[in-house]
């Protein structure tokens, strides 16, 4: 056992209970990523469909008024 296997607590973890944790650790990185980068995905579809909407509507409108 070494200084890093120490929770707050300061009581030791044994080994593998401190495996366990370091995955669970790992794992809620990899998911709170991956939840991240999804959300950023469906955000940036959204803007993107909504931006595409407004500047259609714009083109639309400045075709039909300049229509002679």
């Amino acid at each position: 056992m070494h200084v890093a296997s120490q929770r707050r607590s300061g009581k030791l973890m044994p080994n593998c209970l401190e495996a366990l944790f370091e995955q669970g650790v790992e794992q809620g990185v990899q998911k709170g990523i991956q939840q991240g980068i999804e959300q950023g995905i469906e955000q940036g579809i959204k803007q993107g469909l909504t931006q595409g909407r407004v500047v259609g509507s714009i083109q639309t409108m400045q075709r039909m008024l300049n229509l002679p």
